[in-house]
């Protein structure tokens, strides 16, 4: 009869062991979920922050790039005003691409003199 009370005894003490070991494992495992919890909130903010921050960044880049599209319709307003403008224009670009003085004679109409004048004016230095 000693002897079952002793093991009985014993297996209290190991049973208190054993849960004494689980709380304290279980307080540890506690402090941990509160780290990754504040963790994951912390992702949480910051990820509604980009968000918001990328909203705004589309927002900028959708604005410039009406912006550029206006400004390329202008620059096309502004190139055909000044072709219009300029009665030598085409005769002024074949020079830049290099055209002969026979070719701009022919092309455009004009003079051997008007045509050798256009090319030592216009024409690009490297050609």
């Amino acid at each position: 009869m000693n002897d079952v009370i002793l093991v009985g005894i014993a297996l209290l003490v190991l049973n208190g062991l054993f849960l004494t070991w689980l709380l304290a494992s279980h307080h540890k495992l506690k402090k941990k979920l509160l780290v990754l919890q504040d963790i994951v909130n912390t992702l949480n903010r910051d990820m509604v922050g980009l968000c918001t921050a990328s909203v705004s960044v589309d927002q900028r880049l959708n604005d410039a790039d009406d912006a550029l599209a206006e400004l390329f319709e202008k620059l096309a307003e502004v190139e055909q005003l000044s072709q219009a403008s300029q009665p030598y224009y085409g005769a002024i670009q074949q020079a830049h691409n290099g055209a002969s003085a026979e070719d701009l004679m022919q092309q455009f109409n004009m003079s051997r003199d008007e045509a050798v004048l256009l090319i030592r004016l216009h024409r690009n230095r490297s050609s």
